[in-house]
């Protein structure tokens, strides 16, 4: 169901932009009402497939997608995460002459949350925790497919075939470090998704390139951000086990 979900998801956009009269509604909204449209899409989707399985509250199944988990520690969690990624830009970049509020919403908002709720907090889970699969390779699987599906965006098409490559590469780990500090979190989807959401957010406003693949700076920022969220999230979870070896038994 999880599978069946997730590729309903991914073609809605599709076959709905087939149809005049959603198209035309879509073209009556404001920008921002208009960026809400496919994390909500995505969002229904979600929430119908976990209520065919599960048929949990609606509270219950907001929790099975990693909804209910505290906001703050997420968005903690991802600011610091990637300040590596902001000296080195602060540094070394400038920032872009052109910057859109909507378009900053969009990028390190809207889509960001889009993507970690659908991979994530829904294929993801559901692979790793309901159907059994090991924490590997369920987000080894969902990161490359998460990777492979971006070129479907005319950004990376017009790329050489080497570049898609080292595209797909790229934010296909970037998937694995979303799932692997997911579950490490106890499935808090806003640690994902601030994780995600600050990286496009410093490469949107600073100059780190004009795609994902960049250069130098744009992954050796990326590599060390990584690498400090493991540090944090190893942190975490050594003083989380501490706590609780202190606990008397009850």
């Amino acid at each position: 169901m999880a599978i069946v979900i997730f590729i309903v998801a991914v073609q809605s956009k599709h076959w709905l932009g087939g149809l005049e009269w959603y198209t035309n509604f879509l073209s009556e909204l404001p920008d921002w009402a208009r960026l809400a449209e496919q994390p909500l899409r995505w969002l229904v989707l979600c929430v119908v497939g976990l209520l065919i399985v599960q048929r949990k509250k609606p509270r219950r199944i907001f929790g099975e997608l990693g909804m209910t988990k505290a906001l703050h520690t997420g968005i903690g969690f991802g600011f610091a995460a990637t300040i590596p990624m902001l000296i080195v830009s602060l540094v070394f970049c400038s920032v872009r002459s052109e910057i859109s509020i909507v378009g900053l919403i969009g990028s390190a908002v809207t889509y960001v949350f889009a993507e970690e709720l659908l991979f994530r907090g829904y294929l993801f889970r559901q692979l790793h925790r309901k159907a059994g699969w090991n924490l590997w390779l369920a987000a080894i699987s969902v990161g490359v497919l998460f990777g492979a599906l971006h070129l479907l965006n005319r950004s990376l098409q017009d790329m050489s075939v080497s570049d898609q490559f080292g595209t797909v590469a790229i934010i296909s780990a970037g998937g694995v470090l979303f799932a692997w500090v997911f579950t490490m979190w106890d499935d808090n989807l806003w640690v994902a998704f601030s994780l995600h959401g600050f990286m496009n957010l410093w490469f949107s406003i600073f100059q780190m390139g004009e795609n994902p693949l960049g250069g130098w700076i744009l992954n050796g920022s990326r590599v060390l951000s990584g690498v400090l969220a493991v540090l944090i999230t190893l942190y975490f979870l050594r003083k989380r086990k501490a706590n609780q070896s202190a606990r008397p038994d009850n």
